[in-house]
């Protein structure tokens, strides 16, 4: 099976599903920023996640992104540093709980990070599969969102 790299068929993707339902505003600031970094931080991708989910405003800040994440989603856990690269289990719970997608059976008896990652590779969330303590690019996490607009507005 031919490896998935970045590319213009991802960005394509990103543009198609992601970008329209963000708005205009302060977020198109946020994703050219967030493709601009070799790692994704936790900051922004928890306000794009969240925008794109439609859980909060595009106008919202990022730290504002962080305030209501852990109110919808108390088992989230934040990092030292906000700033900092985010981990697939952490991006693989938001998307799973954000997108309300389908959950396996592990999940919903232990529902939390460590079992979303489980769903979200077998949901394809990822081009490959990832293990939770790995950090995420900007384009992985951009096509985990595409992919779980795209299976939210497939249900």
């Amino acid at each position: 099976m031919k490896q998935c790299k970045p590319s213009l068929f991802l960005l394509g993707l990103v543009g198609f599903f992601v970008l329209p339902s963000l708005g205009f505003g302060q977020s198109m600031d946020v994703v050219d920023r967030f493709l601009q970094s070799p790692l994704a931080t936790f900051d922004e991708t928890v306000y794009l996640i969240l925008a794109t989910a439609e859980l909060i405003d595009s106008d919202a800040t990022s730290l504002q992104a962080i305030d209501e994440a852990q109110k919808l989603f108390p088992r989230l856990r934040l990092p030292a540093d906000l700033r900092g690269p985010i981990k697939v289990q952490a991006v693989s719970y938001l998307l799973l709980e954000s997108f309300d997608l389908p959950k396996g059976l592990m999940y919903q008896l232990f529902p939390g990070p460590w079992y979303a990652v489980r769903e979200a590779n077998a949901l394809g969330l990822y081009p490959g599969n990832r293990l939770a303590a790995q950090s995420l690019t900007p384009f992985d996490v951009l096509y985990g969102i595409s992919r779980a607009a795209e299976l939210r507005d497939t249900k």
